[in-house]
């Protein structure tokens, strides 16, 4: 119903879940996405509706980061940036007062099942798609990973992660969702060539000689990504150049 209309779409995102205080119902449906004691079939079915509200609906994708961006007063961009709860995905239910959905996507990067980080980066890559101008905003998001340190960029949590190895399937989906980033936003290759391990991390993927079927496709998306950061270079980061 909503997929491709417009209508339907701005409508979806204006409607409540019947509970008290009233919460949007895409934050609900994105509560039972994370949750890894929920049916398989639901959180699919979950992300597949996400999608469709996202579908060809830049305003639907502005306002899901806009969740994330820092906060303003009186019209002008505040210097602290909002910082993401990283515990809110622990919390019960009735706990949860004031979370937004991409706090709620950003959480699910650290939950421990594999699931979750997938289903999060395929969700928050489809508030990426054909819109460049998203793709800029999300690279102000920060994430406050440690109380006793500096919050880090979206950009370079996903970077970190990827390269801290782990379960193929959080790696794959980190690779997919930098892909969509990257892809044609010179800003957000700049950005990504910005951190100096990245591109080292890359090539020496692909130029892994051994590997089983799930070694190749890894190898592919990183060759993949690498292909970006060359095609839409604009030769800014005098280390990494075309």
């Amino acid at each position: 119903m909503i997929r491709g209309n417009q209508q339907n779409q701005e409508y979806f995102s204006r409607v409540n879940a019947p509970i008290e205080p009233p919460r949007p119902v895409i934050v609900i449906l994105l509560m039972s996405m994370i949750n890894e004691k929920q049916p398989f079939e639901l959180r699919c079915a979950v992300l597949y509706c996400f999608q469709s509200f996202l579908y060809k609906n830049e305003l639907g994708q502005a306002q899901i980061v806009e969740t994330l961006l820092p906060s303003t007063s009186d019209g002008m961009l505040s210097n602290i940036n909002r910082k993401v709860n990283l515990e809110l995905i622990l919390f019960p239910f009735s706990a949860i007062l004031d979370v937004s959905a991409g706090q709620l996507l950003c959480s699910g990067f650290f939950s421990n099942d594999i699931l979750s980080n997938w289903f999060v980066a395929v969700a928050l890559s489809h508030t990426l798609v054909h819109n460049v101008t998203q793709k800029e905003q999300l690279l102000r998001v920060q994430l406050a990973t440690d109380g006793n340190n500096p919050p880090t960029s979206l950009l370079a949590f996903c970077s970190s992660q990827l390269q801290k190895g782990g379960h193929h399937q959080r790696r794959i989906s980190l690779l997919m969702l930098l892909a969509m980033w990257l892809s044609n936003s010179a800003v957000a290759v700049s950005n990504f060539l910005s951190i100096p391990t990245n591109i080292p991390y890359l090539t020496s993927q692909v130029g892994l000689v051994e590997g089983d079927d799930v070694e190749v496709l890894l190898q592919g998306l990183c060759a993949f990504l690498l292909g970006i950061c060359i095609c839409y270079n604009d030769n800014s980061v005098p280390s990494f150049t075309k």
